[in-house]
């Protein structure tokens, strides 16, 4: 199996980058796979030179079976473009010190960085939680130990309710009262994001849960821009009087 390693690479030396990937070329290589050296030689001083390594990078992660990122990967643009071809294409993700999940779709089984939005993402192409853990019974409708059948994959009825209802997709809050942002249904979610000039197009593969803490976030900060409250007021803002004063913003 081969494995590719992702690293921040701008603005050092050859020998930097193989002396920090040494430990984890030696983990992956005693874990049976063959990493694939992709610490390509400089090109020609001509055209866009990152966007060059970036393509030889895309077209070895074409060919891994898994791709390893180390840290500080988030905060280089090569690598957070790596990382978002591996989740759009399928491609396993491993990374330093971070917890990945098994999806699968079909018989394909890859591990997908253990965050609301990386999980969503995958969902949205298709993938679903792969069950990794022993049940009593076996198949998919093993016992779940009260009696019933399970499906890790599908909600229970009574937390899915029927398309005629219109707070379908709404989001429930602890303590079961559903408040601002939170009470709304998916389309008025949506249509309140769009209203407000919030809307970002990573919203749409975003269930409502995921979606709330992102919108919530952008209005803090929004609030704080307009100097309304300082960063520690408008975070201590409870959600509704959040909205409301951010809807007091010209």
């Amino acid at each position: 199996m081969k494995a590719i390693i992702s690293q921040p690479m701008n603005g050092k030396s050859e020998e930097q980058i193989r002396s920090e990937r040494a430990e984890t070329v030696k983990m992956l290589e005693g874990n049976g796979y063959e990493v694939v050296d992709t610490v390509f030689p400089d090109f020609s001083n001509q055209g866009n030179i990152p966007l060059k390594y970036l393509a030889k990078s895309l077209e070895a992660i074409a060919d891994a079976d898994v791709v390893f990122f180390m840290p500080g990967w988030n905060d280089a643009r090569g690598c957070k473009i790596e990382h978002e071809c591996c989740v759009e294409y399928g491609v396993s993700i491993e990374e330093a010190g971070a917890s990945t999940v098994k999806m699968k779709k079909g018989d394909e089984v890859v591990n997908i960085r253990d965050t609301p939005e990386d999980i969503a993402k995958a969902k949205s192409l298709g993938y679903v939680m792969a069950d990794t853990k022993p049940k009593q019974g076996t198949g998919k409708g093993a016992d779940n130990g009260n009696g019933k059948n399970h499906d890790p994959n599908t909600v229970p009825a009574a937390t899915n309710p029927p398309p005629s209802d219109p707070n379908a997709g709404a989001v429930q809050p602890p303590g079961g009262e559903k408040t601002g942002l939170a009470a709304l249904y998916k389309k008025a979610l949506f249509a309140f994001i769009g209203k407000r000039k919030l809307y970002d197009n990573s919203y749409k593969d975003l269930e409502p849960a995921a979606v709330v803490p992102l919108v919530l976030a952008s209005v803090r900060n929004r609030i704080v821009e307009a100097k309304l409250k300082t960063a520690e007021e408008a975070a201590a803002l409870p959600e509704s009087d959040l909205i409301a004063l951010f809807d007091t913003i010209k």
